[in-house]
């Protein structure tokens, strides 16, 4: 199966993708230093050959059309203000029959629903559409306590005080109900899409 990971930060995600599923991933991420320190962890866990990664931008991804079995993203949708823009690069290097699997928070100014237009809008059927807010907000309570003593081997190693700022902030969002965690799989029709 090939994978890409839009918003593939220091590369988790993908190693594991690659680990436990044996994949072919292609991670892709805005920040240099990100893509950099997943390179250097990918080549400790020698998964080197199995998993990739460049700094790129989601609304105008640099590979070609009907490429990847599955496109994931997990905790990205929220940064980028064109969703539909992105949901068609999505819909474009997805096989038929590929699946876009969406993970956690979906909040940038769009509702859950405006952004279930923007998916159909793309031409991409929505097949599992969860709201997992209060675990999103659990699960980010656990790792918030733990920065506060030794660092684990992650992001905020990279970028400390902006990480933990930005999941202080979510938290408080989440339990006060501002944004929405949303756990959603669409797939690329293989037959009746209508769009190109």
């Amino acid at each position: 199966m090939r994978v890409l990971d839009i918003g593939s930060g220091v590369g988790g995600p993908a190693r594991t993708l690659a680990a436990e599923w044996g994949a072919r991933v292609a991670g892709l991420d805005l920040t240099r230093e990100f893509c950099r320190a997943a390179r250097m962890l990918t080549a400790m866990t020698g998964l080197s050959k199995r998993v990739t990664f460049q700094r790129g931008d989601a609304l105008a991804l640099p590979y070609g059309s009907e490429r990847f079995d599955l496109v994931w993203s997990q905790n990205t949708i929220m940064n980028v203000p064109d969703k539909g823009q992105r949901f068609r690069e999505v819909r474009r290097v997805l096989k038929l029959g590929g699946a876009f699997a969406l993970e956690a928070a979906l909040s940038f100014l769009d509702t859950p629903e405006r952004t279930r237009e923007l998916l159909a809008a793309a031409g991409l059927v929505v097949e599992l559409w969860e709201d997992v807010t209060a675990e999103a907000v659990e699960q980010a309570r656990r790792p918030a306590a733990a920065q506060r003593g030794p660092l684990a081997l992650g992001r905020e190693v990279i970028v400390r005080d902006a990480v933990v700022e930005k999941v202080e902030n979510s938290l408080r969002n989440g339990a006060e109900g501002r944004i929405v965690a949303v756990r959603a799989v669409c797939r690329r029709p293989v037959v009746g899409s209508g769009a190109a």
